[in-house]
């Protein structure tokens, strides 16, 4: 996949999976331990944004934008945060770049969510700010930004979760820029927890989404081995923005790092659990494979499998968070001290159960690490007009045909997948092959309820799809 070739994180860790394996480059130049980056959809870097602002390729502060003077930030830009960079293409305009920004303002108790528009066409092509100064969307949110790509294929979603409350945010990015209302979804546990009679703020965490973006993890914790995190799983609605409950997992502590497998049945967790007495402060972590594909309590415990645990060390594991790579790879930062401190793990088969999996603790050498961190960038899994080249469409011969009725359609129609399948969305080629419309399936569900919609008459090709694999295909007529 060109749009995320490239991981540009701190201590002058910069990934190119322009190669395989991936392979170290030299020369970025991140403020602070909060990435984003893109690239174009041959895999060329275009820029990246860390703790103060944009860097071009060149890896250069970007044209026409605010000048950091600190410990004041510019344009009062919001710092940082954990995961709190996020780049979006926008819509219908090549070369523009919408960049959201989370966290902290001059160190105040506020948390912001704001943007900024970037324009490629600009200083040569090396490209600029649009606008030095940012617009704010809201002021109290969590540490925690991500997206995933509409259900049109053509716009984006931005999400996010309130602070002190159970609301989440979505923000709809379409050819007009960002939607400054917000679908609100008040759901799940909010990100407090009472403890010794006073009410406790669980800021740390990451907000994940799945390859085909129709779920989302949301971890809660703030670091103390006392405190209970949280783990919450969610189906998300890419036509409208919405969120609903899946599933919870339970007895977690000071969980932060989470990923899904590309096919969406496994959840990857990264757990820091303190211990007593007399080593304090000390941690241990973890890594737990979780399988999703039941959302009953009983079933995700009775799956969790223990990938890795490191005993009580002196020091702990700092900020750790996971990210799907280009390759279909879950890359996850693990610790902030030796042996960890340097390499990033890795599960080279996130799709396979237990062992199977691969999980490799040294996977990828990277430079030093050391207090700074070097967390994986925030980036989308999916775009409109790139995508990981292991998520090709299989051969048409080789799917089988998809039971369907009525056929033609005028409104509402079933279609029956095959047996044992597990459906997460149905994708919508015209006659020349172009992918129209992507619906979601809400987990769980057997024969599909579709709808025709606004689509024009004519033959479609119809396909089912469970996260990177195509199950079946049938050819409808629509009226």
């Amino acid at each position: 996949q060109g749009r995320n070739a490239n991981w540009v994180m701190s201590n002058g860790n910069w990934v190119s999976f322009n190669s395989t394996p991936p392979g170290l480059l030299s020369g970025s130049a991140v403020n602070g331990y909060s990435t984003s980056a893109i690239s174009d959809a041959s895999g060329t870097l275009l820029f990246y944004s860390d703790d103060i602002g944009v860097m071009n390729a060149l890896h250069q502060p970007m044209a026409n934008g605010p000048t950091p003077i600190p410990p004041y930030w510019p344009n009062n830009l919001p710092t940082n945060p954990f995961q709190g960079r996020l780049i979006i293409p926008k819509p219908g305009e090549q070369g523009r770049y919408i960049v959201m920004f989370n966290g902290d303002v001059e160190n105040t108790p506020q948390k912001y969510l704001a943007y900024g528009e970037v324009d490629m066409t600009m200083n040569g092509g090396l490209g600029a700010w649009v606008d030095s100064n940012l617009t704010y969307l809201t002021d109290s949110v969590r540490r925690a930004v991500n997206g995933t790509l509409h259900a049109n294929a053509t716009d984006y979603w931005v999400l996010t979760h309130g602070r002190y409350n159970n609301l989440f945010l979505a923000y709809q990015v379409n050819t007009t820029g960002v939607v400054p209302t917000a679908v609100v979804s008040q759901v799940g546990s909010p990100d407090t927890v009472v403890f010794n009679g006073s009410s406790q703020l669980l800021e740390l965490g990451q907000l994940t989404f799945s390859l085909s973006g129709d779920q989302v993890a949301h971890s809660m914790s703030n670091g103390a081995s006392w405190l209970t995190a949280r783990m919450e799983l969610f189906n998300f609605n890419r036509s409208t923005g919405q969120l609903t409950p899946y599933a919870s997992i339970d007895s977690l502590q000071n969980v932060m790092g989470s990923a899904f497998s590309p096919d969406g049945t496994k959840l990857y967790v990264h757990e820091a659990g303190g211990v007593p007495v007399p080593c304090n402060p000390c941690s241990m972590w973890r890594i737990w494979q979780y399988d999703i594909s039941d959302p009953s309590p009983s079933a995700i415990q009775s799956s969790k499998f223990l990938l890795k645990e490191v005993a009580p060390t002196n020091g702990g594991p700092g900020l750790h968070s996971m990210l799907m790579g280009p390759d279909g790879k879950i890359y996850i930062q693990q610790s902030d001290i030796p042996p960890h401190d340097d390499k990033l793990g890795v599960v080279n088969f996130p799709d396979l159960t237990g062992s199977a999996c691969g999980y490799d603790e040294f996977g990828l050498q990277c430079t030093a690490g050391g207090p700074g961190y070097f967390l994986p960038p925030n980036q989308l899994l999916m775009y409109h007009d790139s995508q990981p080249v292991w998520l090709g469409v299989q051969d048409a011969g080789a799917l089988p045909t998809l039971n369907v009725y009525p056929n033609p359609i005028t409104g509402s129609f079933r279609i029956v997948p095959q047996t044992g399948t597990r459906i997460t969305g149905l994708r919508w080629l015209d006659a020349l092959g172009r992918i129209v419309r992507n619906d979601v399936v809400p987990l769980g569900q057997g024969i599909i309820e579709a709808e025709r919609g606004d689509l024009a008459a004519g033959s479609y090709l119809v396909q089912a799809v469970s996260g990177n694999i195509t199950s079946g295909q049938v050819r409808v007529i629509v009226h």
